[in-house]
């Protein structure tokens, strides 16, 4: 235990705290720790080299303005959803889903809110569903929204995602040529 004391008191002299984050030193086996986080002396020591353990981490304090949260406008974030907590794919759904993965830092997530007014002004929207209208690439989202957006479920912003470059192009049939 001596020689822990001394580590400690080692470290307590060099550490700078503001740079490091708070975590335990994994040099230093806290546990043995734990009866000594309330004395008044250690705590010093072991707010350097065991303040998780202790609970001596510092506070952290939210910034008093957050930025909205949204996700990307241009992202299908819901075909996303399944990599939501897929380390890999973190930090790209973190920038561009973030709201779809629920990573939005504190209370401040916009959701969008669908169109109270939303109605469909295309006479035939329930047999064009019916044949794909809704998803089918030939059409633009400015299209199926102008037209089926209820039928559709596009009366919430962002629902409807324009296909890529080749998505449209195999819908014309190209993928026959190929």
């Amino acid at each position: 235990m001596i020689c822990y004391a001394v580590f400690l008191i080692f470290l307590a002299q060099f550490a700078n705290a503001q740079d490091k984050p708070c975590i335990d030193d994994p040099n230093v086996k806290c546990e043995d720790f734990k009866d000594d986080c309330a004395t008044e002396k250690m705590i010093p020591l072991l707010k350097e080299s065991c303040p998780v353990t202790c609970k001596l981490c510092p506070p952290t304090e939210a910034p008093t303005t957050l930025a909205p949260c949204f996700d990307d406008k241009d992202t299908d974030c819901a075909s996303f959803k399944q990599f939501c907590s897929n380390s890999k794919y973190i930090p790209m759904l973190k920038s561009f889903c973030p709201v779809t993965c629920n990573m939005c830092p504190g209370a401040t997530t916009v959701m969008p809110t669908p169109n109270p007014n939303c109605q469909d002004n295309g006479p035939n929207c329930a047999g064009w569903v019916k044949n794909g209208y809704c998803n089918k690439c030939f059409y633009k989202c400015s299209e199926r929204e102008k037209y089926c957006a209820k039928s559709c479920g596009f009366c919430t912003p962002g629902t409807c995602k324009d296909c890529n470059s080749l998505e449209t192009l195999f819908s014309f049939g190209a993928n026959k040529l190929l």
